[in-house]
C-alpha cells in the first residue's frame, strides 16, 4: 500500500469505531463492490482499493449481513498486499460492530472468529498489529450482545494457542479481554488477576507506535492503558483510594512516553482521577475536571468522552447537592448521547444518563419523571447482562416508587435488586484472588477433558467403521477383528477414565475435613473454593461428553441392525454396544453426583463478608418462609401446606448478619417443606402438612427462632449426626449433606446454638409427630 494511504485508512477505522452512526449517502447494493473488486488487478490499484474502503464505510446493515461480502473480501487475499487485505477486513468488521444490532453483533462474532482462525500468520508488522487489533475488538460484539460467558469461553481457549507459539502480545490481549469480561460480570478479583497478567506480558518498548495505531496497546503505552483500566475497576467499586494508586501508576508510565500525543488514553486517565475526587467528596474536585477537559481539547477527543465528562461532572455536582448545575451537565450528556446515538457501554465505561438525571429529579421531587426515565434505561441494561448496573438502577427505581407512594412496586423492585446482589456476591466469592498454584491445579483438571475428547473420537471411528461394513461384506472377518481390537482398546481407555473419575471422587472425599476447617482457616478455605469452582468445568465436560457418547451408541446400534450380517455376529456387536452405552451412563450418573458435591463444597467453604446490623428478624423469617414455599410450589404445583407464624410483636431489631441468618432460615424451612411433602406422599388419611415459625425474646438476652414441621420425624439414632458435614437422610442424589452443617456453623459464628427436637411417628396424628429446629442467638 502507498505509505501515504495508511494514515487515511487508520483514520477511517478510528472514525468507524468511535462514531456510533455514519451520516451521508448509503450504499444500496453489492454491485458497486463487485465492480471495484473486478477492477483490482494488482496491488498498485490503490485508487480502486480506496473505493472499496469507502464502499464499506457507507454500507447499510442488510448488505453487510450477506455472506457475499465476506466471500468477496476473501478473494482479495491473493490480489492485493497483505496490509491492504487486512485493512479492508478491519473496516468491514468495524462497520458491523458500529451498527450494534443483534444481527450485526452475531454476524461480527462469526466472521471475526473465522477470519482470526484463517489469518494467524501475518508477514508484516503492520498486518500483525491489525490482527491483534481485531482480536482485541472482538470483545465489543460479545459485550454488546450480552454474551459475556461465550466471550470468556472463546478467549480462554485462545490463551493456550497463543502461549504455545509464544506470541506475548496476543496473550496480553487475551488476558486484557478476559479481565474486561469478568469485570462486566462483577467479578472484580478475577478482573484484577487477569489485568495484572496482561501487564506482565508487556515490555517497556515504544517501538512501532508510528507503524499502526494498534501498536499503542503494547509496550509502555499498553501499561498506561491497563493501569488506567485497573483504576476504573475500583472506581466502580467505590474504592477511590485503591483506584488512585493504579491511576498514578498509569500517569508514571504516561510521562515516560516519547510521543505522548499518540497515547489517546490520557484524557480518560485524568477524567478517572476527577471521578476519584468526587467519590472522596473533595472540595477541589472541579480543578481535576478542568484538567481532564484541557486534555480532551488537546487530544481533540470524540463526542463519547465528552458525554462521559458531562455525566461525571453532573455526578460531582450531585454529591455537592448543587442540583441545577448537575441538571445542566447531565442534559448536555443526554444531548450528545442522542445526537450521536451513543450506547450505554463504551470503551470509556458506562453512559448512564438516565440514572443520573433520575437521581436529580428525585431530589427535586419530580418522582414520576424519574420513574419513566429509569424504566426506559433498565430495559436497555437487561439486554447487556450487566448485573452491577442493573442492581444500581433497580435500587434507585425502588427509591423512586417509594417516594411516589407505590410501596408494592417499591418492594418488588427492591427484592429483585436484593436477589441479584446475593447472586453477585456468591459469584464474587467463588472468584477470590486466584494464584498460580491454583491455576496449575486447574490445568491438571483440564487435562481430563483432553483425554475424554480422545476417547470420544475413538468412539466416532468405531461408528464410521461399522458404516463401511455395508459395502465391504467380503472383508467382514477382517473388519470385525479390527473392531474388536478398537473395542478392547476403548474398554481399556474407559477403565482408565473410570479409575481417574473414581480417584477424583476419592480425592474430593479426602478434602472433606479440609472443607470443614476452611471456616476456621480463611486462606485454606479460599483455595479450596477456587479449586472446587474450577473442577466444576471439567465435570460439566464429563457429563456432556458421556451423554453424547450414549446417543452415539444408540445411533450405532440402529445402524448395525440395518447391516446384513449373520444374526449371531449382530447380537454380539449389539451386546458390546450395549455395554459401552451402560458404561457411559454410569460415568454420567457419577459425574452429576460429583457436580452436586462440588456445588455443596463451594457453599460450605464460602465465608460471609457481611457485617452485623440491626435486623427485623420477624420480617426476615416471614420473607424466607414465603420464598421457600413459592420455590417448592414452582416445582410441584400440587403441593399445599398450612404456614403458621407466631412472631413476638415486641421483638426488637437484633444485630445479626441478615444474609447469613437468611441462608440458615432458608435451609431449615426447605428441609421442613421436604419433610411434610414426603409424608404427604404416603397418603395418610386426614394428614395436613403444617409448617410453623416462632420468634421470641427470652429474658432480653436471647433471640429464639423455632422452625417446626409435622413430617415423619428424625430417628434418635441419627440425631447426633444430623449436623455433620456430608450426612443426609435424603435419597442418593437429592442432597449433599452440607445444608444443616452450614447452618450450624453460621449460628455458632453468631455465638448461638442450633438444636433439634424430633418425634418419629408414622401413623401418629399430625400434631404429635414432626421435627423442630431451634435457634438461640445472644442479643448482648
Amino acid at each position: 500500500m502507498n505509505k501515504h494511504l495508511k494514515p487515511i485508512i487508520q483514520s477511517v477505522v478510528l472514525l468507524l469505531f468511535f462514531a456510533p452512526s455514519v451520516k451521508g449517502q448509503k450504499t444500496k447494493t453489492v454491485d458497486s463492490l463487485t465492480i471495484y473488486l473486478n477492477n483490482i488487478k494488482t496491488p498498485a490499484d490503490t485508487n480502486i482499493i480506496y473505493k472499496v474502503f469507502e464502499w464499506l464505510y457507507k454500507c447499510e446493515e442488510d448488505i453487510l449481513l450477506t455472506d457475499d461480502v465476506m466471500n468477496k473480501i476473501g478473494q482479495l487475499k491473493n490480489k492485493v498486499d497483505e496490509d491492504d487485505y487486512y485493512d479492508i477486513a478491519t473496516i468491514y468488521f468495524y462497520a458491523l460492530i458500529n451498527k450494534d444490532t443483534p444481527a450485526s453483533n452475531e454476524k461480527a462474532i462469526a466472521v471475526m472468529q473465522q477470519w482470526l482462525a484463517q489469518n494467524e500468520n501475518s508477514k508484516s508488522k503492520y498486518g500483525h498489529y491489525n490482527y491483534l487489533n481485531i482480536l482485541r475488538d472482538l470483545r465489543h460484539p460479545f459485550r454488546n450482545s450480552g454474551k459475556l460467558n461465550e466471550c470468556i469461553e472463546y478467549f480462554t481457549a485462545s490463551e493456550k494457542k497463543y502461549l504455545s507459539v509464544q506470541d506475548s502480545e496476543a496473550v496480553s490481549i487475551v488476558y486484557n479481554v478476559l479481565a474486561s469480561s469478568y469485570n462486566k460480570l462483577g467479578l472484580i478479583e478475577k478482573a484484577k488477576y487477569y489485568q495484572l497478567k496482561s501487564i506482565a506480558f508487556l515490555n517497556n518498548s515504544q517501538k512501532d507506535y508510528n507503524i499502526h495505531f494498534g501498536a499503542t496497546s503494547f509496550g509502555i503505552s499498553g501499561k498506561v492503558n491497563r493501569f488506567a483500566v485497573l483504576g476504573s475497576y475500583y472506581i466502580e467499586q467505590k474504592k477511590p483510594n485503591i483506584a488512585i494508586g493504579y491511576l498514578n501508576e498509569a500517569i508514571k508510565f504516561y510521562n515516560q512516553l516519547d510521543e505522548p500525543m499518540l497515547m489517546t488514553d490520557a484524557p480518560y486517565i485524568f477524567l478517572q482521577l476527577a471521578r476519584c475526587k468526587t467519590l472522596e467528596k473533595s472540595n477541589n474536585s472541579s480543578r481535576y475536571y478542568d484538567t481532564a477537559l484541557k486534555y480532551m481539547k488537546e487530544y481533540n477527543e470524540q463526542p463519547v468522552i465528552y458525554a462521559h465528562y458531562y455525566q461525571e461532572k453532573a455526578a460531582d455536582y450531585i454529591s455537592k447537592n448543587v442540583l441545577d448545575s448537575a441538571l445542566i451537565n447531565i442534559n448536555k450528556a443526554i444531548q450528545l448521547k442522542d445526537s450521536f446515538n451513543l450506547g450505554i457501554i463504551s470503551s470509556y465505561g458506562e453512559l448512564l444518563t438516565g440514572f443520573y438525571k433520575a437521581t436529580i429529579l428525585i431530589k427535586k421531587g419530580k418522582v414520576k419523571d424519574a420513574i419513566n426515565i429509569l424504566q426506559s434505561e433498565i430495559k436497555e441494561i437487561r439486554v447487556l447482562n450487566n448485573v452491577n448496573l442493573l442492581i444500581a438502577e433497580l435500587s434507585l427505581l425502588a427509591e423512586a416508587y417509594s417516594a411516589n407512594g407505590d410501596t408494592e412496586e417499591a418492594y418488588k423492585t427492591l427484592r429483585e435488586s436484593f436477589l441479584l446482589k446475593e447472586q453477585l456476591v456468591a459469584e464474587q466469592n467463588d472468584a477470590r484472588s486466584l494464584n498460580f498454584e491454583t491455576e496449575k491445579k486447574m490445568q491438571e483438571s483440564e487435562n481430563a477433558i483432553v483425554s475424554l475428547d480422545a476417547q470420544n473420537k475413538a468412539n466416532q471411528k468405531i461408528k464410521y467403521y461399522l458404516f463401511g461394513i455395508v459395502g465391504l461384506l467380503a472383508l467382514f472377518l477382517m473388519g470385525m477383528a479390527v473392531f474388536y481390537s478398537i473395542k478392547r482398546k476403548t474398554n481399556r481407555e474407559l477403565a482408565v477414565k473410570n479409575k481417574r473419575l473414581s480417584d477424583a471422587l476419592q480425592q474430593l472425599q479426602a478434602t472433606q475435613s479440609q472443607l470443614i476447617q476452611s471456616e476456621k482457616m480463611a486462606s485454606l478455605g479460599e483455595l479450596t473454593a477456587g479449586i472446587a469452582h474450577e473442577i466444576q468445568n471439567p465435570l460439566n465436560f464429563v457429563n456432556n461428553f458421556s451423554e453424547l457418547s450414549v446417543d452415539l451408541a444408540k445411533e450405532l446400534k440402529e445402524e448395525v441392525e440395518k447391516i446384513e450380517i449373520p444374526e449371531k455376529d449382530k447380537e454380539y456387536v449389539s451386546e458390546i454396544i450395549g455395554d459401552l452405552s451402560q458404561n457411559q451412563e454410569k460415568i454420567n450418573h457419577h459425574g452429576k453426583r460429583a457436580s452436586s458435591i462440588v456445588k455443596g463444597m463451594l457453599e460450605h467453604s464460602r465465608k460471609s463478608s457481611g457485617t452485623k446490623e440491626p435486623t427485623d428478624n420477624n420480617a426476615l423469617a416471614d420473607e424466607y418462609l414465603r420464598l421457600a414455599y413459592h420455590g417448592l410450589r414452582a416445582k410441584n404445583k400440587d403441593f399445599n401446606a398450612t404456614m403458621e407464624t407466631h412472631f413476638d410483636p415486641n421483638l426488637p431489631k437484633i444485630e445479626v448478619i441478615p444474609q447469613d441468618i437468611g441462608r440458615v432460615l432458608l435451609n431449615l424451612i426447605n428441609n421442613a417443606f421436604y419433610a411434610v411433602n414426603e409424608r404427604s406422599k404416603k397418603g395418610e388419611a386426614g394428614y395436613q402438612p403444617i409448617i410453623s415459625i416462632t420468634t421470641q425474646l427470652i429474658a432480653n438476652t436471647q433471640l429464639l427462632i423455632a422452625i417446626k414441621d409435622n413430617g415423619s420425624g428424625i430417628p434418635d439414632a441419627i440425631k447426633d449426626k444430623i449436623f455433620q458435614p456430608f450426612f443426609t437422610t435424603k435419597p442418593t442424589g437429592q442432597g449433599t449433606g452440607l445444608g444443616l452443617s452450614l447452618a450450624y456453623d453460621i449460628v455458632k459464628a453468631h455465638g448461638g446454638e442450633l438444636t433439634i427436637e424430633s418425634q418419629v411417628g408414622e401413623g401418629l396424628p399430625a400434631g404429635e409427630a414432626g421435627t423442630a429446629f431451634i435457634i438461640h442467638i445472644p442479643t448482648l
